[in-house]
């Protein structure tokens, strides 16, 4: 469980991060990107 614990964080950490873009309206290819790794996550987690 520490593991998934150590994994929701880091996605709760992308999260943000993906936040923070989207308000400085920067690194629209990292938005991109953060978006496909985050849907990778979801996929993993399934």
């Amino acid at each position: 469980m520490k593991v998934t614990n150590f994994k929701v964080s880091l996605i709760v950490l992308i999260i943000n991060f993906l936040k923070e873009n989207k308000q400085t309206k920067k690194n629209i290819g990292l938005d991109k990107y953060l978006h496909f790794a985050k849907s990778k996550m979801v996929f993993i987690f399934k």
